[in-house]
């Protein structure tokens, strides 16, 4: 999709697997041409799949805000990826560059063998973008019993928040985060919302492997950001691999300080 100004996909239980990139939303070659809007939708007890892709959905710059919705898709990874134009040795399920996505009910899980944290894969990258993480509601959700969340599951990283110059925001809102290397890394983000999510670490014995995970000294974590962040954060659950029940805190940088090794 080069330069569309938006697009509704309607799968009906379909589904893109084996891609070197699944969508594209913007040029492969002009990195500042395209983009668009897409706005893609499954059932809750049949989401849309994106599997085995080296980049499962990749947003390019827009000139106009992006106000991509994506609604109960299903990112995951079970086989090897195949070699491609980008030369994706490790996945990134959901690549958003400059761009404005919001993310409903959206499973992010990761269920090959990995040896290593860098082969595990990433869920959302986001890079000077305004990303969105948030439930569907069973009040607003005629076939669901109970509300739907985010899953972010056996990945390296949930969630890369990244900013460099542009203007940036994050909002993750009762996500649940499962044994990641790192559930939320932010790196250089000034301000964002993460609040009432459940994180489980310590449950992924693999070597980490990368500039950002060796500094991690075989600790796994719930939240990491190198850099003081502005964070508004509430009622976290946070159960670590080896504890018994769950720890609420207050303000979501003392997640940070949720460390937990491998069993």
């Amino acid at each position: 999709m080069d330069g569309l100004d938006e697009v509704w996909w309607n799968p009906n239980g379909g589904s893109i697997e084996d891609a070197d990139i699944g969508i594209l939303v913007g040029s492969r070659d002009q990195l500042d041409k395209g983009g668009g809007v897409v706005i893609a939708e499954g059932l809750p007890d049949e989401p849309v799949g994106i599997r085995n892709c080296g980049i499962g959905i990749s947003f390019k710059k827009y000139p106009f805000r992006n106000k991509s919705v994506l609604k109960f898709i299903r990112f995951g990874c079970d086989n090897e990826l195949l070699s491609g134009a980008t030369g994706q040795l490790f996945q990134t399920h959901a690549l958003v560059d400059r761009a404005d996505v919001t993310f409903e009910a959206c499973n992010f899980i990761q269920e090959r063998y990995a040896q290593t944290s860098q082969a595990l894969g990433q869920g959302i990258v986001s890079m000077n973008s305004k990303v969105t993480v948030k439930p569907v509601y069973a009040s607003d959700c005629p076939t669901c019993i109970t509300d739907r969340v985010c899953v972010f599951k056996s990945l390296d990283h949930g969630m890369e928040l990244l900013q460099s110059d542009e203007d940036a925001y994050a909002t993750v809102h009762r996500a649940d985060f499962a044994n990641n290397i790192c559930g939320i890394y932010a790196n250089g983000m000034t301000g964002f919302a993460v609040t009432e999510n459940q994180f489980t670490v310590g449950d992924n014995p693999v070597e980490l492997t990368g500039l950002v995970d060796e500094q991690f000294l075989g600790y796994h974590r719930a939240f990491s950001a190198p850099y003081p962040t502005a964070l508004n954060s509430r009622q976290h659950s946070c159960p670590g691999h080896h504890r018994r029940g769950s720890t609420t805190v207050g303000y979501g940088r003392y997640c940070g300080r949720l460390y937990a090794r491998p069993q």
